[in-house]
This record gives structure tokens, C-alpha cells and sequence, in this order.
């Protein structure tokens, strides 16, 4: 079953505007308009001095120990030959790496390492695109303005988001060292750090500023030459004094590599941004950045495309409330497919609510899937099948009481198609 990123309204100081919830701040060298990847070939035949001297520094661990002449490459050009500077750092990788092996090889097989990565998910609207560069490079997403770190830290400390994003950043390593040992060329990761949506009124959760410092403070040595590009999209008119207050969480190192890509995609055009225009096609580039492609349950940790608020807590039983105010309206989205099933379960606290569900074809078309109900403070609840891909829009409608806000408990799941073909096959 999963569960949409469904919302309850949350005091603005508790909600952190910070487009770097996968760790995928550093590294970044600007918006250049063209691919950077070097020959894997050259750069060894340049640097074969120092990668020897590194090699024999570390006692020859080389290949008999995982690490091979191309991982200390990554080290070198790191610390610019500074042998002393890049045996550092790859020392204390190695036996970072030994110490974590567990987490690594869990990155590895793409499976959890704890209960809690589920609960962290749920929150942090980020992930790898389905579609790369022009030039190969794996695309990482963050969607900072509908994420929700807050909620995330109610449940897990500082060391465990640490692991986590350590975790996803070794995953961002599988995908980049992969590539290059496919192609010879140094492939690295572009980050795409989008903020619409996002609230500037909170910047308060200590906890999650913390993890994230220290988890990009310690990439710095774990993963040199890994993160080619992180470009900021969208970003709100106030981001210069926010980018004040974040240099005083993360190392000059990291900070100085981070520039903005002009433009706005949601009144803008995505391809004035030259990085973007330069490195992707439209085709390629997600609806919610202003391209065309929508991509069958959302671009981004199946998040719905269409999604513009928070995504919000759940209760104890995995509900949500939301307090709709007079005069107002709350939606949620669900992006679905062909033989998916939904279930949904609602009630109010006190008064009622009118409630509808629409569906939205990838051609355009609407139909309506469940016409317009008053729900009062009995459970209403109900479960339909999906015949046409598209998006869901589930309404909830307040406009019609002109002083009374309602509170609205609800929960909405979607069994997925092939899941339920899985679950026929074991009943018989």
C-alpha cells in the first residue's frame, strides 16, 4: 500500500526552507553550458604520479582491497595533487567505509538499512529522475519546497538522518562510478535542487541543520569529484539573506561551490535557464520544472507532479488532519495508473464538509469519480478502481460556510496494479 504525501498544517517556524535534503549540496562548480567529462584515460596518464604515490601511502590497498587506481583518481583531482591532503581523506574513507559496511552494502542491493529510511521517505520529496543527461549523468532531484524535514526529525535523531544521507549519497556513487567505468569518461551526479513552494518563515529545526552539516562536512572526504553540478531552481527573491543564514551551518568549502539558475518555471520558461537548456531535453525535464515529462506516479519519490503543498504528518492510525478554513478549499493529488485501486476514509471532527474526487487524463480529459458528498462526523469511506491513467484530485470543500472552519481526519492509499495482481495470485 502507499500512502500519498498527505498534509497537516504545522506552525511556519517549524518548516525548513532548504533545498538540500539529500545531501547533495557540495561539489558544485557553476552553470556551465556544456558537459565537463574528462577522459578517464588522459586523466590517469596526467596524474599516474600521484595516484602511484597515493597507492603506495595507503600501504597498496589498490584493487585487493576494493579500491582501485580510479577511486584514488577521485582524490587527486579532489586536493589538486596535494598527496598529503588526499591520503588524508582517503584514509579516513577507507575506514569509514569499513565501519559502515552494513549501510554501503544496503545502498548497494537499493534496500533499506533500518525501519526508520521508510519514515524519512515519507517526508523528503527527493530522488533520482528516471531520465539522465544528455551527456549520461544520473539526475538527483530534491523538491525542497514540499518536503517536510520537520516532521522527519520527530522520529529519528541526528545520527540516523546522518546515515541516511550518507546511505543515499553512496547510492549517488554506485550510479556515478558505474557510468564511468562504462563509458571512460569522469561521470559525476547533477543535483536538482527546485524551490517552488517554499516557505521562508521557518529555519528552526536544529536538529535537521545539524545532520545536514555534518553529513556534508563528512562527504567532503567520503566522496570527492562525485557531485558535478548542483543547480537551485527557483529560488524565492529572498534567498540572499537565507543563503546568509546557511553559510553559518555548512563549511566555505561547500558553500562556495553553490550558484542559482535564473528564471522561475512557474511563470517562466525552463529552457532560459542555460544550464538546463544546455544539458536536457524538455522531453526529459519534469512538468513541475516546466517540462514535458510527467512520468507515471510523479518524477520524484512517486510524489505527484502536481503537488504544491507540504508534504504533511500523519497520525498514530496513518491518518491526516487539515483544518480547512470558512470560505475555503484543500486538495490533494495522487498520480495513478490502469488497474490501480483507491481507498480513501474520511470524517470530520464537528460539521461537515463536502467532498468529491475528480480524475484527470493524461489527454486533458476529466471525469468524476465520486460526485460531491457532505461528509459529516461519521466515517465515510470507499474504494474505486482506475481505468485511465491520469492524476486524482480529491476535494475538500469548505467554500460554502461563510465563518466556520472544519477539521477533517482522512486517509488515502493506493494499491498499485501490480500489486494487486500479486495479491489475487497468492489467494489462489
Amino acid at each position: 500500500v502507499r500512502t500519498p504525501g498527505v498534509l497537516r498544517v504545522l506552525p511556519l517556524h517549524r518548516n525548513i526552507p532548504i533545498a538540500l535534503l539529500g545531501g547533495v549540496i557540495s561539489g558544485f562548480k557553476g552553470c556551465t553550458m556544456a558537459s565537463d567529462q574528462e577522459d578517464i584515460a588522459k586523466l590517469m596518464e596526467s596524474h599516474q604520479d600521484s595516484v602511484a604515490k597515493l597507492r603506495d601511502s595507503l600501504g597498496g590497498s589498490g584493487e585487493a582491497g576494493g579500491y582501485d587506481d580510479v577511486w584514488l583518481l577521485r582524490f587527486v583531482l579532489s586536493h589538486k595533487d596535494d598527496l598529503e591532503a588526499a591520503r588524508k581523506a582517503a584514509a579516513n574513507a577507507i575506514a569509514w567505509r569499513e565501519k559502515n559496511a552494513k549501510l554501503l552494502q544496503c545502498a548497494k542491493d537499493e534496500t533499506d538499512a533500518a525501519d526508520y529510511f521508510k519514515h524519512i521517505r515519507e517526508y523528503v520529496a527527493s530522488d533520482f529522475h528516471d531520465k539522465d543527461s544528455k551527456f549520461g549523468e544520473p539526475l538527483f532531484i530534491v523538491r525542497s519546497g514540499i518536503s517536510n524535514p520537520a516532521e522527519v526529525m520527530k522520529k529519528v535523531t541526528v545520527q540516523e538522518m546522518i546515515d541516511y544521507l550518507m546511505y543515499r549519497r553512496e547510492m549517488m556513487f554506485i550510479r556515478a562510478d558505474r557510468r564511468t567505468r562504462e563509458t571512460g569518461k569522469l561521470v559525476k551526479v547533477i543535483s536538482l535542487n527546485d524551490f517552488n513552494h517554499l516557505s521562508l518563515f521557518g529555519f528552526q529545526d536544529r536538529k535537521f541543520m545539524s545532520a545536514l552539516t555534518q553529513s556534508s562536512n563528512l562527504a567532503e572526504d567520503m566522496y570527492p569529484q562525485l557531485v558535478g553540478r548542483a543547480c537551485m531552481i527557483n529560488m524565492p527573491t529572498l534567498f540572499t539573506s537565507l543563503f546568509s543564514l546557511m553559510k553559518t551551518f555548512l563549511s566555505k568549502r561547500t558553500t562556495d561551490k553553490i550558484a542559482m539558475c535564473p528564471g522561475h518555471t512557474l511563470t517562466g520558461d525552463i529552457r532560459k535557464c542555460p544550464f538546463v537548456a544546455a544539458r536536457f531535453n524538455i522531453e526529459d525535464v519534469p512538468t513541475f520544472l516546466g517540462g514535458k515529462c510527467k512520468c507515471p506516479r510523479g518524477c520524484v519519490a512517486k510524489v505527484p507532479n502536481d503537488q504544491t503543498h507540504k508534504i504533511g504528518a500523519h497520525g498514530e492510525d496513518g491518518s491526516a488532519e487539515q483544518v480547512v478554513g470558512a470560505r475555503d478549499k484543500h486538495t490533494e493529488v495522487l498520480a495513478v495508473q490502469k488497474g490501480d485501486v483507491v481507498l480513501y476514509q474520511l470524517e470530520t471532527v464537528e460539521h461537515g464538509i463536502e467532498f468529491s474526487v475528480n480524475l484527470q487524463l493524461d489527454n486533458g480529459e476529466e471525469k468524476q469519480l465520486v460526485q460531491v458528498v457532505k461528509v459529516k462526523q461519521e466515517k465515510y469511506e470507499g474504494s474505486f478502481n482506475i481505468d485511465d491513467s491520469g492524476t486524482l484530485t480529491f476535494l475538500f470543500d469548505n467554500s460554502y460556510s461563510l465563518l466556520n472552519s472544519k477539521t477533517v481526519k482522512y486517509s488515502l492509499n493506493v494499491m498499485e496494479g501490480g500489486m494487486m495482481g500479486s495479491l489475487n495470485e497468492n489467494e489462489k
